[in-house]
């Protein structure tokens, strides 16, 4: 009797063990082993999570092409990317899911042109997720009116008709403010989900005509904001929706030019540089710093560096995910990097069992 107890016990521990790894995920898994500073591959072309150049492919060009950026959602466990090939190329939607740690494409929404030949645009900074809810939100090139992917149900439905001052802009989810802000052309403006309005929080700010950027910080609870085609002038919008600029980054900033992410853990903006730099802003001290680009895995072999890199703060795990790929299975990688020191651990969005023998009166 006593060696069946031992066994049922090391049957159900092995049991909840192999639990424990399932729903911790490959980047669960990854970023509770990783230290500060330190950069880890957990992916790669052909692997079994479908990942790869074919996932990737959107005709002649690359879906990393002209965007710099990737989604995460903290209660599904999902990243997610949205992308585009130029000039009538195919547009996806990819999610990754962690506890499958598999890639799969969502559905084509009802309003993606492609792939008629005069469907323009890339993935630039056009995307972005409500980290409550999960939805997403897509501003195809070019356009004044802004969709909506409600993740409940996958469907797409259209914002009311907003601001158009540039091309390509950057819009970004500001939990604080209850909607997301639209940066481009010296303009940010604001959608507030609950009253479904527009409003312009300043104009006339000096940046870059398009390819702007727009990145949320879930520590300080601002958004970092600006640069565009030869521009190093960024700015921040706080909660109270005040506008002001931070101290000018150490190299453009933009598609293309750069890449601006922010470490979740820590606060501090992150900028890869076209050229190869690496830096970091810290938004109390207002100061931009070095960092060594010593052995930073996910430099391009192309001249810009940056080329078909795009970032993804997993504020679940304190880490940043990086999607790369240079036409090849064998170069298309995914990376996490760990900047600051210690683990978030996640909420649990595990919903409980349903009550049994209950009788209600």
């Amino acid at each position: 009797m006593r060696f069946f107890l031992r066994l049922m016990f090391a049957v159900v521990a092995a049991v909840a063990s192999t639990m424990a790894v399932a729903q911790s995920g490959t980047i669960g898994q990854a970023a509770s082993a990783m230290q500060a500073g330190e950069w880890r591959q957990i992916g790669q072309g052909g692997d079994a999570s479908g990942w790869g150049s074919t996932l990737l492919k959107t005709g002649s060009d690359n879906l990393l092409n002209y965007a710099d950026k990737g989604l995460w959602n903290p209660n599904t466990r999902e990243l997610q990317f949205l992308g585009k090939g130029c000039c009538g190329e195919v547009f996806k939607f990819l999610t990754y899911t962690e506890s499958t740690n598999r890639w799969t494409q969502e559905a084509k929404p009802y309003w993606d042109c492609s792939p008629a030949t005069n469907c323009y645009g890339h993935g630039y900074e056009h995307s972005t997720l409500d980290p409550a809810t999960g939805n997403v939100f897509w501003r195809p090139y070019n356009s004044s009116v802004i969709y909506k992917w409600t993740r409940s149900t996958k469907t797409w439905s259209a914002l009311p008709s907003g601001p158009n001052p540039t091309i390509a802009v950057a819009i970004e989810y500001f939990p604080d403010l209850g909607g997301l802000v639209l940066v481009g052309a010296g303009q940010i403006h604001l959608f507030v989900e609950a009253t479904n309005t527009w409003t312009q929080l300043a104009s006339g700010l000096t940046m870059g005509e398009y390819h702007n950027v727009a990145s949320y910080n879930p520590v300080h609870k601002i958004v970092v904001f600006g640069g565009g085609n030869g521009s190093a002038n960024l700015y921040k919008v706080d909660a109270s929706r005040k506008v002001s600029a931070i101290q000018k980054a150490p190299v453009n900033v933009g598609i293309l030019a750069s890449v601006l992410t922010v470490d979740p853990a820590s606060g501090r903006y992150l900028l890869l540089g076209a050229g190869g730099g690496f830096y970091q802003y810290d938004v109390a001290g207002n100061t931009w710093a070095t960092l060594s680009s010593s052995g930073v895995p996910v430099w391009s072999p192309d001249s810009n560096r940056i080329l078909y890199v795009v970032a993804v703060p997993v504020t679940s795990y304190g880490v940043v995910a990086f999607l790369t790929t240079y036409w090849s299975d064998s170069t298309s990688k995914v990376y996490l990097y760990k900047h600051a020191a210690g683990t978030i651990v996640p909420k649990d969005t595990t919903p409980p069992p349903a009550p049994t023998g209950v009788t209600v009166q």
